[in-house]
């Protein structure tokens, strides 16, 4: 772990001091986002209850993100916490969770288009075991005013870890898709 975030730290540096970006191009991103989350695959192991539930996942299901990112449009590592809450149509079966990620945004510089990828802790608010996760996604980038910009997006992410429920405690194992809105601050 140390050595991953001595590489990664490595990296923003030798970014900063060698990158050389565009006029108009900023080296530090602040962003909110949107999730809404209508679609999953997953697994549902209820551990104290040996229970056969047929998992449908609600269109309630929702959540939001902030990031900060450092480095040009083209390419940018940073950092982004999500806060989701879950929704099926068995609410027994609902939880919140929040995510700590490392980030990385490639931006193609002829096409207002960015990639993102990102993976790191999750945490069950009913739970108190850390697992993982992992995702990455397209943004179409709307310039506003120039510090501005408008991202609408989709995106996919691989969950894994544990939760309480109402039913018992249960095994989180899931391939999810989202869309999302979000504003980003550039400086």
């Amino acid at each position: 772990m140390r050595k991953t975030l001595f590489a990664l730290f490595t990296a923003l540096i030798a970014m900063s001091t060698f990158a050389v970006p565009a006029s108009a191009d900023a080296l530090v991103r602040l962003g909110v986002d949107g999730r809404w989350i209508p679609f999953s695959v997953e697994s549902v192991d209820v551990e104290s209850n040996d229970l056969d539930i047929d998992i449908d996942r609600s269109l309630k299901t929702w959540g939001i993100g902030a990031r900060a990112l450092i480095g040009p449009e083209v390419l940018s590592v940073g950092v982004k916490a999500n806060f989701v809450r879950h929704s099926y149509e068995e609410s027994l079966l609902n939880y919140s969770e929040v995510t700590l990620n490392g980030m990385l945004r490639v931006g193609l510089p002829s096409a207002p288009i960015a990639f993102f990828a990102e993976g790191g802790l999750l945490l069950s608010f009913d739970y108190v075991d850390l697992g993982y996760n992992v995702g990455g996604g397209i943004e179409y980038v709307i310039p506003l005013a120039p510090p501005f910009d408008f991202n609408v997006g989709v995106g996919a992410q691989y969950a894994n870890g544990s939760t309480g429920t109402e039913l018992g405690d249960r095994d989180i194992d899931e391939l999810r898709l989202f869309a999302f809105l979000g504003f980003d601050f550039s400086i």
